[in-house]
């Protein structure tokens, strides 16, 4: 059987199988694209009978497949009945897809030998005769398994290059990478790729040329510059061989990975550990979980170890600001720069990596546990990546290699002062109560001796230590050490857990009133926050900046550097103690943290790039918060703007999944006021778009530019369904609102729109108003910018006047725009080209035709727009 390309199933003996008509066809690829599981009896329906359900509907789906399983059963194939629905049982060698997928993962993750690459690439390859299920793309579910295949393809092709550029045999990746960037143009991996071996294969010429045409074309589609690591690969083909040393080369293709925390302190007695890290990585072991109780320093240790034992890109993903299993893909995703669109997040989470080396951070994974069958999924097809876990327990997964974290050396009972202050635990504090001369003074030894036990009565747990060390930077050394000493001594609980209680909650009784209430409210935040968010939580306090200043000294409060400035967060080991010793701060906290971040988000619009900063600042509190108004039905308005924000920061950073995962809660939520229901509906109509999910969404609403991308959408869904009238209506509509209300920031480019329009009119029949729209254009699109469209516009009058039976200006027309077309290599779509062959076809069989489309040729592009808007 076989799918990659159009459906067809071949027997051994007697060559190809005749399946019957298109029904029979769409059937076996439905149960194709879902070997060995049940495809239900009412979806099948609802694709074999789109526009009109037999009368007996569960009969006719039975004859169906009961005529399509006399057909198969010659190439040894079946069709089994199976609950609800029906199912294709099937080996690993009886499809194509599932031969080529297998072929594409046996390709080595580094390394091999080149005759193997090669043989398995030309395996895997040539199963392919054309796009997967060609022809049946209008059935959504076979649309995104065609897109899950292609997109291995292009990941097989993309790794292919790779191990070849690395063998530095550039001249043998180029074929693989030029198929990869034809299929897939504006994909940024294949394009630096290819940029980087034409440079090796000593083509430089030919690779700043395909670097000017990525850089012209995703301008033309998506109006964006190429990113940074692209410029960065075209700056190094200028740099002269002897000038010295070249300029950075961007090693990746993306710069979205969330960075791995700076430290703002060293790190002290982990310099064996970090030894046996590194080693680890070297000998290729790929998962690492480092284990230990809370406040042994996991975290830190896998932070100093990514920074300081890898030379390559690393990514950071804090689980500890996820609160529910959902929300697990995409953090994820936020750490690896991900978008999300496919049904199986590893899938996009696995693209986003593809190849590259890289080392992830995963923290906290005992916050959710689930998380490590995603990590799973990723890390079994990207060779190149290491992923580095803190959990206190074992994930207990194959091929984990668990690395246990203990708590720092203490002196022992009996050690000399000397001995006492080369201990790995008194190092730390002497660390971090640098600033305050503890050992000043008579009786230094005996001090040293003091912190010696102290530290050796808190176990070695770094977090405790460093909790009692910022209690000695604002208080007596002898009152700390006397205070903490007997606690520990009396306190009938033992072990590390007791020793970091017993620095913190004794710490925390010496707080005042009003810094124990700031502290109490600051625990409503799911992640980092700055001065701002914590004073819209604490209007109260007077003295806050001093409250937040104490606390951080004290250690309660954790500083990290963020580009958007400092940012605390309260760790949530901390969280979790204060939580268990005294109630968290009344309802009114979370009311504040829910309106601060609905005010982030108010008024959301689709153009506002200041919006998406601010949410990614603080994503996980305002993630947090929109939860909070949907789940307990906080303030409608408030709630429908973060709902808004939410939705459309999903849709910009492609993150669509999540986006259709809350559609069906912020739906519900607002079951009572459709009216709130309008713009979230707008944003799911793009993402249902964009999923290939044409299914049409009831789109509402009075602002004008709401409106405008609206129908923009609807026109878009009408495009992809070839439905001609329905596109006339909705660009028309757009056009007409844009002109009329919309800003002029939008009506800049909904110009282009009426050559759309007039293609549209066009397919429709109705030449007149094609005419119109293509000059409607033409008469305020002659800008430096316009000059694609204005020769697709033009090209649109040649046609649109031929059918008017206008021969002469239509002739020269369509030769004067053919020359341009080629000549400045301008891509038309297909639809649009048959339109421009048959005008040709018919042109060249009447008399003079050929010669006026030869003189057309001659004519440069204002001579040819004043020619079809009939200027002198």
């Amino acid at each position: 059987m076989r799918v990659l390309g159009p459906v067809e199933v071949t027997s051994v003996d007697r060559g190809p199988v005749a399946l019957g008509g298109q029904r029979q066809v769409t059937l076996l690829a439905m149960l194709a694209a879902e070997t060995s599981r049940v495809v239900p009896t009412s979806l099948l329906i609802t694709v074999l009978w789109p526009d009109e359900i037999p009368q007996r509907p569960e009969s006719a789906l039975h004859n169906r497949v009961f005529r399509l399983r006399r057909a198969i059963g010659a190439a040894g194939l079946t069709i089994e009945r199976r609950g609800p629905g029906y199912l294709l049982p099937v080996r690993p060698a009886d499809t194509d897809a599932l031969v080529f997928e297998a072929a594409a993962g046996q390709l080595p993750a580094d390394g091999g030998d080149p005759d193997r690459l090669h043989r398995l690439a030309d395996e895997a390859l040539g199963l392919w005769r054309g796009e997967p299920f060609l022809g049946l793309h209008h059935v959504p579910s076979l649309r995104h398994a065609a897109r899950r295949l292609t997109e291995t393809r292009l990941e097989l092709l993309e790794r292919l290059a790779s191990r070849l550029l690395d063998r530095d045999d550039p001249v043998s990746a180029i074929p693989y990478l030029r198929r990869a960037v034809a299929e897939a143009p504006l994909r940024e991996r294949p394009t630096i790729l290819l940029i980087r071996a034409l440079a090796a294969a000593g083509q430089v010429e030919a690779a700043q040329e395909h670097f000017h045409g990525y850089r012209q074309l995703r301008a033309e589609q998506i109006g964006l510059d190429p990113s940074a690591q692209i410029q960065a690969e075209y700056r190094a083909l200028l740099q002269p061989p002897d000038s010295g040393p070249p300029q950075e080369r961007a090693t990746e293709p993306r710069t979205t990975f969330t960075p791995v925390p700076e430290p703002l302190s060293p790190i002290v007695g982990r310099e064996r550990e970090l030894d046996d890290l590194g080693e680890l990585i070297s000998r290729g072991h790929r998962l690492i979980t480092l284990t230990g109780p809370g406040g042994v320093g996991k975290t830190r240790l896998a932070v100093e170890l990514a920074r300081r034992k890898w030379d390559g890109n690393a990514a950071f993903a804090d689980l500890s600001v996820v609160t529910s299993v959902e929300d697990v893909p995409e953090a994820f995703a936020r750490a690896l720069g991900a978008s999300l669109a496919s049904a199986d997040p590893a899938v996009d989470l696995r693209a986003a990596v593809c190849a590259q080396d890289l080392l992830l951070v995963v923290d906290n994974v005992e916050q959710v546990r689930s998380a490590t069958s995603v990590l799973l999924a990723v890390l079994s097809h990207c060779g190149g990546m290491i992923a580095v876990v803190t959990c206190r327990e074992p994930l207990d997964t194959p091929g984990e290699t668990e690395f246990p974290v203990g708590p720092l050396a203490v002196p022992t009972d009996q050690a000399p002062a000397p001995d006492v202050r080369a201990c790995p635990a008194v190092i730390l504090f002497l660390d971090r109560v640098a600033g305050r001369p503890v050992l000043a003074g008579g009786d230094q030894a005996g001090t040293t001796v003091r912190i010696g036990q102290l530290c050796r009565e808190l176990g070695g747990l770094p977090l405790a230590i460093e909790l009692a060390a910022a209690l000695v930077r604002s208080r007596p050394v002898e009152e700390v050490f006397g205070s903490l000493l007997r606690v520990l001594t009396n306190d009938p609980g033992s072990g590390q857990a007791m020793a970091l209680r017993a620095a913190l909650l004794w710490g925390y009784d010496r707080l005042g009133s009003s810094h124990r209430r700031v502290l109490r409210r600051l625990c409503v935040f799911a992640g980092p926050f700055d001065q701002v968010a914590a004073a819209a939580i604490c209007p109260d306090e007077v003295d806050l900046d001093l409250a937040i200043e104490r606390l951080t000294v004290l250690g309660v409060l954790a500083v990290r550097r963020h580009e958007a400035g400092v940012r605390y967060f309260l760790p949530r080991i901390i969280a979790e103690y204060l939580a268990r010793h005294e109630p968290a701060e009344a309802g009114d906290a979370t009311q504040a943290h829910f309106q601060y971040h609905a005010g982030l988000c108010r008024d959301p619009q689709w153009l506002d790039t200041d919006l998406f900063g601010r949410i990614d600042v603080a994503h996980a509190d305002v993630v947090a918060a929109l939860r909070r108004g949907v789940d307990e039905r906080l303030d409608d308005r408030a709630t429908h703007d973060l709902a808004t924000a939410m939705l459309l920061y999903w849709f910009r950073r492609g993150h669509l999944r999540e986006a259709l995962r809350w559609s069906e809660r912020i739906t519900a939520r607002f079951a009572q006021r459709p009216e709130l229901l309008a713009r979230p509906r707008i944003v799911l109509a793009g993402v249902l778009r964009e999923l290939g999910e044409l299914a049409a969404a009831d789109l509402l609403g009075d602002d004008a530019e709401w409106l405008v991308t609206a129908y923009g959408a609807l026109a878009a869904l009408a495009d992809d369904r070839a439905e001609a009238q329905q596109f006339v209506r909705w660009t028309s509509a757009a056009v007409e609102v844009a002109q009329e209300r919309a800003p002029r920031r939008l009506t800049d480019g909904i110009d282009t729109y009426q050559v759309n329009l007039g293609w549209a009119y066009l397919a429709t029949g109705d030449h007149d108003a094609s005419l119109r729209s293509f000059r409607a254009f033409l008469a305020g699109g002659e800008g430096d910018d316009q000059w694609r469209w204005t020769v697709e516009a033009v090209a649109g009058c040649a046609c649109a006047l031929l059918h008017l039976g206008r021969t002469r200006p239509a002739a020269l027309a369509l030769g004067g725009t053919e020359q341009l077309l080629e000549r400045l290599d301008i891509p038309v779509t297909p639809w649009t080209r048959r339109q421009l062959d048959a005008a040709y076809a018919q042109l060249v069989q009447r008399p003079d035709g050929a010669e006026l489309v030869r003189a057309g040729a001659q004519l440069d592009l204002p001579a040819l727009v004043a020619l079809v808007v009939d200027r002198p």
